[in-house]
């Protein structure tokens, strides 16, 4: 791990660096304030051994605009002082310092709170990344991988939002999957399961750098095209629902097909966030459905 150290004295700087070098780890050296508080800045240092008087900027003043600039970054700083006393501590810890060790400290004593702040930094990180996964996890779908119902949703309201009026359209499209109950009668769960799998990979395969796909519930999907109109989009679906048409599904049983029918649905410019684009994609499907499925269809009959 990189540990940042800075100290204007030459001497201690070294002393330091060995010390950290010896706790196993890479010391990151500077004698300006200045210099230290830039690096810090850029993130890429977690832990800081920094001197209480320095050119350029002190160590609580390094404290307190780091903190003050972004309070949830995980950031271990000790501060290292000839002044003693409880106020000094004090001033340290509300500028923002994790710990603090007076001169002339003891070797042992400071790798112990070098100790103390990688394993405080680690578990810290581990927990963020924890975090991180469980916020994945709240948007995505667990069979798919794909956006769940709720963050599919999420994306649409915020793309319409952000299209704003006098914008180019958005256009959704609703994917359902032909006969699904049927394929998970005559073949299985674990099969019906893997055709989903597979639908979902296409459709991921067929999206464009800003366009979203999630799974809507059960065997249904929803797409979002921005700046996107029906005409365009018509012909997407039409090109994704071929392409799944003519999947192979030899591996699983040498009689399944699948097909997929398509509701298309496109916001209006003058007025994107009042239509309920999902409402109108479903009742589209709906049609494609009852004109006998392995269809796209549009709103209005389109």
């Amino acid at each position: 791990m990189k540990i940042l150290i800075a100290d204007d004295d030459p001497i201690s700087l070294r002393m330091l660096s060995k010390l950290v070098q010896g706790l196993g780890h890479d010391p990151v050296c500077f004698e300006n304030g200045i210099r230290a508080y830039r690096h810090l800045r850029e993130g890429s240092v977690r832990i800081a051994v920094l001197d209480w008087m320095m050119p350029g900027m002190t160590g609580p003043e390094i404290c307190n605009r780091l903190r003050s600039e972004n309070p949830s970054r995980i950031l271990y700083i000790i501060i290292v002082t000839a002044m003693e006393g409880a106020d000094e501590v004090s001033r340290a810890l509300e500028k923002g310092a994790s710990d603090y060790v007076t001169k002339p400290f003891e070797r042992s004593e400071l790798k112990a709170r070098i100790g103390v702040g990688v394993r405080t930094v680690s578990l810290e990180m581990q927990l963020e990344e924890l975090n991180r996964r469980l916020a994945r996890l709240a948007r995505t779908d667990s069979l798919t991988g794909l956006l769940n119902h709720a963050a599919i949703l999420g994306e649409l309201r915020e793309q319409l939002e952000s299209a704003g009026t006098g914008n180019p359209p958005t256009s959704v499209l609703m994917f359902d999957l032909d006969r699904f109950k049927k394929i998970n009668d005559s073949f299985g769960h674990q099969a019906g399961d893997k055709i989903l799998v597979r639908l979902a990979e296409a459709l991921l395969r067929a999206c464009r750098e800003n366009d979203s796909v999630g799974r809507y519930g059960g065997e249904e999907f929803l797409m979002i095209l921005p700046r996107t109109g029906s005409e365009e989009a018509l012909e997407m679906g039409d090109r994704i629902r071929l392409g799944i048409q003519e999947m192979d599904h030899g591996d699983l049983d040498e009689e399944l097909t699948t097909t997929v029918s398509v509701g298309v649905a496109t916001s209006k410019s003058s007025s994107p966030a009042s239509e309920n684009l999902v409402s109108r994609a479903d009742s589209a499907l709906y049609k494609a459905k009852q004109d006998g499925r392995n269809l796209v269809r549009l709103d209005g009959g389109g």
